[in-house]
Order: C-alpha cells, then structure tokens, then sequence
C-alpha cells in the first residue's frame, strides 16, 4: 500500500473537513441555502481553496450521497449474511431500510434532490458515475436475496420480472411510504394507521408471490425484532423513543390500538 505524502494527507483532510462543515450546514439551512460561500466562511478558508476539492455544491452533496449509500449498503450487507430464510431476510431489508431513513433523515430528501436534471448537469462524468456505481451495488446487494429465494424454490418469479424488478417493486413501496410518513399527512383524521398499513400490504403483497414461509407460518414480527437486537443495536441507540416506537411499529402484524 503506498504511503500518502503529507501534502495529500493534508488534501484529504481538508476535503474531509468540507463535507462535515457542508452537512452540519444543511442540517440548519437546508440544500437551497448551501453555498460555497457559507462553507469557506465555515472554516475559513478561501473560496478558492474549495473549488480545488468541489466545483460547485452539487458536486459536494453528491460525494455525501455516496457516502450516505455507503452506510446504507453496509446495513443490507449483515442483513444478507443474517442466518435465516430469504423471506425474514427481505422484511429485514425494509426494515433497515426505514432504520437508515430515520438516522438519516435529511439524506433521504437529498437522494430526491440529486435525481433532477438540472442537478445532475451541474456534476464532472467521474460524480455521475461514482453515484451510478453506488446505486448499483446497493441494487445488486439487496437482489441478491429474491435470486436466492428463486434458486432455493422459496418463491417461483413471474416470468415478466427479474429479480431486480422485484427489487425495485420493494423499494418503490417502503420510499413512497417513507416519504409520506415524513410529511405533514393527517393520518389521525383520515383515520389512517400507517405503520400497520405497510408493514401488512408487504407481508400480503410477499403471500400473493407465494413467498415461503407465509406469514401464517412465520412469526415474522419476532424475526424482524431479532434482526434489529441483533444487527443494528448501535443505531438503535441513536434513535428517538419516538422513533424506536415507530420503528417497532413495522414489527407488527396486529393491529396498533
């Protein structure tokens, strides 16, 4: 391994310390309101000397998304290698799903910024393929379980999708529903349970696939609680308590009171 010289460590650090100083930003002012200008006041140094690292802020919220792919694959990736049938493996896939959401939540409305065109035409070709790549090993990670399952004899794939399209139809399911959790939708009034509204339409659309083990011959909600207690007890600590019951709430097949 080659040992970096003293300049490049200070590069390094230096870019490191942009990032940090541009998320810490967001937090209060939001992407709309983050500039060049506000980091290099941040940390006083001149705008010139950002440009070296990020030509603008969109090259600078991109390198955080990836890195926010990061952490999110790395929470799939021990779900993968969890010991247990591929079914209580892809409820866990949505399960840490919604988990990185709520450690994350501005990263989540981020991935919604960084899908725009006039987003994207502002990053290098080397930006746009880091976050293509990204994307795509998280995509391959977690299709990796449906292929199992289809190898296994667990579930029997319409022959019109691939594993990857049934992986899409997860995601598409738990991103919609996250988002809508994460506004200001008056569920109380329209009479609406959320939580046990997704977490149910996932068990039954996964029963319809005839997906082994059915739900009436798992219990999934303690599969699921397991996987958290066993998995992810570091960021359950980071969690709200009224997180951690809303989390909780995904466990669930009954009906909340």
């Amino acid at each position: 391994m080659t040992k970096l010289t003293r300049k490049q460590r200070e590069l390094l650090q230096r870019e490191e310390l942009i990032l940090e100083t541009a998320s810490r930003l967001m937090q209060t002012h939001g992407y709309l309101g983050l500039t060049m200008d506000k980091i290099a006041e941040a940390i006083e140094y001149s705008k010139g000397t950002i440009y070296q690292h990020f030509t603008c802020k969109e090259e600078v919220l991109a390198t955080l998304c990836v890195r926010t792919h990061s952490s999110m694959l790395d929470m799939f990736e021990r779900v993968v290698k969890y010991p247990a049938p591929t079914r209580v493996r892809m409820s866990g896939l949505m399960l840490a799903y919604t988990l990185h959401v709520y450690l994350h939540p501005l990263e989540f409305h981020n991935f919604q910024v960084i899908k725009t065109t006039s987003f994207k035409d502002k990053l290098s070709p080397e930006k746009k393929q880091a976050l293509l790549e990204s994307e795509l090993k998280t995509l391959d990670t977690v299709s990796s379980v449906p292929r199992e399952a289809i190898t296994n004899g667990d579930v029997i794939l319409d022959p019109r999708l691939t594993p990857e399209e049934l992986t899409f139809s997860f995601w598409a399911m738990s991103y919609g529903g996250l988002l809508i959790l994460s506004s200001d939708f008056p569920f109380d009034h329209m009479k609406i349970r959320p939580h046990f509204v997704l977490q149910n339409t996932f068990l039954m659309y996964l029963d319809n696939m005839n997906w082994k083990p059915l739900s009436s011959e798992w219990d999934y909600a303690k599969s699921q609680r397991e996987i958290l207690e066993n998995l992810f007890t570091e960021e359950l600590k980071c969690l709200t308590p009224e997180q951690y019951k809303r989390l909780l709430a995904f466990t669930t097949c009954k009906e909340e009171k």
